[in-house]
């Protein structure tokens, strides 16, 4: 098994940097693991709706090349059906019996392309509540930390 997080955008803020590293140290640990950030795509707050599909679609874009052949895309979206701690356990529990890949895509500010989205074999919330992407990043590695705390003590 090997996991990948494809995020959209650079983390600005030293803590959560800090928080970044902490979480890649210790999911290191129980598997292959990496992190990997595609530029995201500068917008005007007086865009269009139009003008954001384009971003969300050039953004998309960059987290295409970024994949793997072999990488189930899993999309982090706020729209999706939620799991909580205990079934994102189970999932990435059976994922590591089927010695899946697994690259998890947080989009950018505005969302994830439709052109990423046909690539997901699947989408998971983790709650209703809108975060800042670079946020949820943190708490995306935290329960990937958790789950497998618990699958490979």
């Amino acid at each position: 098994m090997k996991i990948r997080v494809i995020a959209v955008g650079r983390l600005k803020e030293d803590y959560l940097r800090e928080a970044q590293r902490h979480f890649f140290r210790k999911i290191s640990l129980k598997v292959p693991f990496d992190i990997v950030e595609v530029e995201d795509e500068k917008t005007s707050e007086r865009a269009s709706l139009k003008e954001n599909e384009k971003t969300k679609q050039r953004e998309g874009e960059k987290i295409l090349a970024c994949l793997q052949k072999n990488e189930e895309v899993i999309l982090l979206d706020v729209g999706a059906k939620q799991m909580d701690s205990k079934q994102f356990t189970e999932f990435l529990k059976k994922s590591c019996d089927a010695d899946k890949h697994l690259a998890f895509v947080i989009g950018g500010s505005l969302g994830i392309g439709q052109n990423v989205r046909k690539k997901a074999s699947m989408s998971i919330g983790f709650s209703n509540l809108t975060f800042p992407h670079q946020l949820f990043r943190i708490a995306l590695l935290e329960q990937i930390c958790e789950a497998f705390s618990r699958i490979r003590p």
